[in-house]
């Protein structure tokens, strides 16, 4: 009985052989006449079409010898696995989106790719005291002297105004917030304390403005409070306006300075972004403090009885913690970008004072506060007692001292160049890594046990990288193991060799938020 050929392929032999001309016959009809990929869409609404591309693949196979066929179905095979592989390794960050948004992305894309405006650079050279500019962008070396400004042409959120910042310390920066910034600098002398804020997290900001509401010490002269937020584009208006409403003096609220161009790739940031604060920073006093610790009335006051004390020029002072738990927030609002509190209601007080017996007990949606540890134990306790221990000198090898709230002169942070960039390679050490190099400059370390703050402890609303910390991260074993003994061997200087800026001249130099351009409206305190 003869097979039917339908005409898309020629029938195979009746005997059931696969020769090689049959093979060669297929190949041609399906690769030339047919492309293949068609051909196979065609195939699966045409049974015809279909049964003849059964004997192409099974021919593909069942030609050669048993070896071969066996790499082929073992090539088949890896090429399966691999391409599943890959589409299950894909995935959107949409958190990371949320949370850096894609102007902020961009803005790093720009700042490579940003244009030099010649006019503005001249002008401001001319300004530094030089008599001509003959210079390009490609031999403006990077510790330069001068004013080198640079325009971003794509402003965060299609503002009208561009973006300035300074080759030395790349700070994006509103023209319009700058001169804002450059008038109040110039109408009142700097503040005593510069507060730096550090954060990439949802809220938070209730905890930082009621508490810095309540100070003793609570005048322009007495602070200044810088935030450097991650999430500044989304809520700088929003915390603006609660700072104002409560009397709060922020003075500047950005994300961190775009990346040196060698640093673009390292997974984290504090440094990065500590550094951005003390760049904008204008106090003899550098205070810094991180998420969701309140801080006592007296906060202000004691810091500057301290410094005032001309035997403390050249100490470090550390604050006790003690810390509390909560019920989790709603999940929602620990991914909220436009949020600057946690739960449905503010921090309003210590939470202390929203335990059971505490005025604040029952009348809010924080619930079920507990306390939790002290470090160190004994101040905190002796506090509690009504004792308080008042400064007190540690071992400034081993002492007590959390970057999450500590205070330092501004001559350490000149002297030691900044912080060190590069180690945001990791987690974590920050403390350490300043701490310890002041040291070998001769800067000593105190603690005051009258000055407690009340941490909420947020670690365990989440496990994940935005509201948790994981010792497979950490830098402390990096910092211990090679920087500090090359430092006490002599082997690399104690300061930080990697700054974008010589911090010995940064404040003598005029600085980019001063820039404005013509018809910018100046504001007047």
């Amino acid at each position: 009985m003869a097979v039917k050929n339908y005409g898309v392929l020629p029938a195979p032999a009746t005997e059931n052989r696969r020769s090689r001309d049959f093979l060669t016959n297929i190949l041609e009809r399906v690769g030339v006449e047919r492309p293949p990929v068609p051909a196979f869409f065609r195939s699966l609404s045409d049974p015809r079409q279909f049964a003849a591309a059964r004997y192409w693949v099974a021919s593909w196979f069942l030609v050669g010898s048993k070896r071969q066929r066996l790499a082929k179905i073992s090539g088949l095979f890896c090429v399966t696995f691999a391409i599943i592989f890959t589409l299950t390794s894909f995935r959107a960050d949409t958190g990371l989106y949320r949370y850096q948004g894609g102007e902020h992305a961009e803005n790093a894309r720009e700042r490579r790719n940003a244009r030099l405006n010649t006019e503005l650079v001249r002008r401001w050279w001319l300004r530094a005291g030089n008599t001509s500019y003959s210079r390009t962008w490609d031999n403006i070396p990077m510790l330069a002297n001068s004013l080198d400004l640079q325009v971003n042409p794509d402003p965060l959120h299609g503002s009208d105004d561009p973006f300035v910042y300074c080759s030395k310390a790349p700070l994006y920066i509103d023209v319009a917030e700058a001169t804002r910034r450059a008038v109040v600098a110039a109408a009142h002398p700097p503040p005593a304390i510069s507060i730096v804020f550090v954060t990439k997290r949802p809220g938070g900001y209730d905890v930082l403005l009621n508490s810095l509401a309540q100070q003793t010490r609570n005048s322009p002269l007495d602070y200044e409070l810088i935030c450097v937020d991650e999430l500044a584009p989304f809520r700088s208006e929003l915390v603006r306006t609660q700072a104002r409403e409560l009397g709060v003096n922020l003075v500047a609220m950005v994300p961190s300075k775009p990346r040196q161009p060698r640093y673009h790739s390292l997974p984290f940031g504090i440094y990065n972004a500590l550094n951005t604060g003390f760049l904008l920073s204008r106090g003899r006093i550098i205070t810094v403090l991180m998420d969701n610790g309140w801080l006592p009335p007296n906060y202000i006051e004691r810091t500057l009885e301290f410094y005032d004390d001309p035997a403390h020029e050249r100490s470090f002072l550390a604050y006790p913690e003690w810390f509390f738990t909560t019920d989790k927030p709603e999940q929602h609002r620990l991914h909220d970008p436009l949020t600057s509190h946690l739960f449905s209601d503010p921090w309003l007080a210590p939470p202390v004072e929203y335990m059971e017996g505490g005025r604040m007990h029952g009348k809010s949606g924080i619930t079920n506060v507990r306390p939790g540890y002290m470090r160190p134990e004994e101040l905190v306790q002796a506090w509690r007692r009504g004792e308080p221990a008042g400064f007190v000198p540690q071992n400034p090898n081993a002492g007590f001292w959390e970057m999450s709230f500590c205070t330092c002169p501004w001559s350490a942070i000149e002297e030691l160049n900044g912080l060190e960039e590069w180690l945001d390679i990791g987690d974590d050490c920050h403390e350490s890594n300043l701490r310890l190099r002041a040291h070998r400059l001769g800067y000593d370390l105190w603690i005051d046990g009258n000055t407690i703050i009340q941490n909420i402890w947020h670690k365990f609303y989440e496990d994940s990288k935005t509201w948790n910390r994981y010792a497979s991260d950490t830098n402390i074993p990096r910092f211990f193991s090679e920087e500090m003994p090359a430092i006490q061997a002599g082997k690399r200087p104690v300061v930080t060799q990697d700054a974008q800026v010589d911090w010995k001249l940064w404040r003598k130099l005029d600085c980019p938020i001063q820039v404005a351009r013509p018809g910018a409206v100046f504001w007047s305190p």
